[in-house]
């Protein structure tokens, strides 16, 4: 289950003032449940990008296909729950540009989960920067 019931404030979750959504994924907004089964994790690179991708580059192309970008919401309860998350997902700095955020400092970043140690952890990434592979989005198939 999706908690809904109040909307995702990103100053509040980074401890920071100054944090905005900029945009969302209305498709994921809409969703109050999910069967994990069906994310699925899409780095979106091509063979000439050489093995990494700008992240606003990224996040162009995600839209484009049509996936649902999983939201911020969708990241607060795999945090608030991390016994969910996914085995495979070790390994692998998960993002959820289904909510895109601006920061203070006018730059534009997306939540992800990661595993450190034996504990799963979060952070955020800055848009700007480049990312392979191991830093996939996680989404569901187009709807």
């Amino acid at each position: 289950m999706i908690d809904r019931s109040q909307p995702f404030d990103p100053s509040v979750f980074i401890g920071e003032k100054g944090w905005k959504i900029d945009e969302q994924d209305g498709r994921s907004l809409a969703l109050v449940e999910i069967d994990l089964s069906e994310i699925r994790l899409e780095n979106m690179l091509r063979p000439e990008d050489g093995g990494s991708i700008q992240g606003e580059k990224k996040l162009k192309r995600l839209k484009a296909v049509g996936h649902v970008r999983l939201d911020a919401a969708v990241f607060k309860a795999l945090w608030d729950n991390p016994y969910l998350i996914p085995e495979h997902w070790k390994g692998k700095y998960v993002c959820f540009e289904g909510t895109v955020l601006w920061s203070p400092r006018g730059l534009r970043f997306v939540l992800f989960l990661c595993l450190r140690g034996s504990r799963w952890d979060w952070y955020y990434y800055w848009l700007g920067r480049n990312c392979g592979d191991d830093r996939p989005s996680a989404v569901l198939a187009s709807v």
